[in-house]
């Protein structure tokens, strides 16, 4: 029971995070409203190191259709890596979050519904949502070392 448990926990499922892995491709495909876009089906356009965030949809043996920033692309799971928590909180409603604007100046704000896989909308001090990306936010608390999911102090 325990092993299956393990196996859940770090399996790439419907519904999870991931991060995606470019194949060194230099385009994207993309589907976007039905239409395929793009040339090479497992490339993905300025992943870059970091890699770039999905929402799991589906998975069939070893291709998983992801939701990306604006469309939807498929890809072999053994290109994306489950994210970790402070990922996982950071795409959650109700999470505190901030974020630079481009002069440098620090905005916080508070995580409201999802826009796509990699995007959510965002309440600003000012009471306007905005959409953001993933990557560019971070936690406005550090988290504790404890139980994964444990969430304390805000």
């Amino acid at each position: 029971e325990d092993d299956l448990l393990e196996l859940l926990a770090n399996e790439v499922l419907p519904g999870r995070l991931v991060r995606l892995y470019s194949n060194g491709g230099s385009d994207a495909s993309c589907d976007i409203d039905g239409k395929r876009r793009g040339v090479s089906q497992y490339a993905v356009a300025d992943a870059g190191a970091e890699g770039q965030f999905g929402r799991v949809r589906s998975r069939e043996g070893g291709d998983v259709e992801l939701e990306l920033a604006g469309c939807h692309r498929r890809a072999p799971a053994d290109r994306m890596r489950l994210v970790g928590e402070e990922q996982e909180l950071k795409a959650r409603a109700g999470t505190k979050v901030v974020w630079w604007t481009e002069d440098g100046q620090q905005v916080r704000g508070v995580v409201g519904d999802p826009v796509d896989g990699s995007t959510v909308n965002v309440l600003g001090p000012d009471g306007r949502k905005q959409a953001r990306p993933l990557q560019k936010l971070d936690l406005a608390w550090t988290m504790p070392s404890g139980a994964p999911g444990e969430i304390v102090g805000c």
